[in-house]
C-alpha cells in the first residue's frame, strides 16, 4: 500500500469577492468536483502510476471551508513502490495534473 496525503489551500488573490456566499467555499466546491490526479514517476521520469485524488471540503474551528484535504491509501505492486521511492538507486518524483468542466 502507498499512503498519501495532500491538502490544497487558495491564495487570498484567488478568492475574489462573490455575490452569494464566502468565496473560498465557492471556490473549493468548485475545485473539488475537478477530477485530480497523483502521477507518481520512477528516477528516470517514467510514469508509474496515475491515481485519482478523492479531495474533501477542510473547514477551519468555526466551520468555515478554508481548503481541501485527501487522506488516502492505494494498492501498488511492490516493484513500482521501491522504483518511486528509490531502492536501491535514486528516487522518483510526484506531480499533480487536475481538469475541469466548464463554469
Amino acid at each position: 500500500m502507498m499512503r498519501y496525503r495532500m491538502t490544497a489551500i487558495p491564495d487570498e488573490a484567488s478568492a475574489t469577492p462573490a455575490s452569494n456566499g464566502d468565496p473560498t467555499e465557492q471556490l473549493m466546491k468548485r475545485v473539488q468536483t475537478c477530477i485530480i490526479e497523483l502521477n507518481l514517476f520512477d528516477a528516470d521520469d517514467f510514469l508509474l502510476r496515475k491515481t485519482v485524488v478523492s479531495f474533501g471540503l477542510a473547514v477551519d474551528d468555526q466551520g468555515r471551508v478554508i481548503g481541501l484535504h485527501a487522506n488516502s491509501s492505494v494498492q501498488m505492486e511492490g516493484q513500482a513502490y521501491r522504483e518511486f521511492v528509490g531502492i536501491p538507486s535514486g528516487g522518483g518524483s510526484w506531480s499533480v495534473s487536475w481538469g475541469c468542466g466548464t463554469p
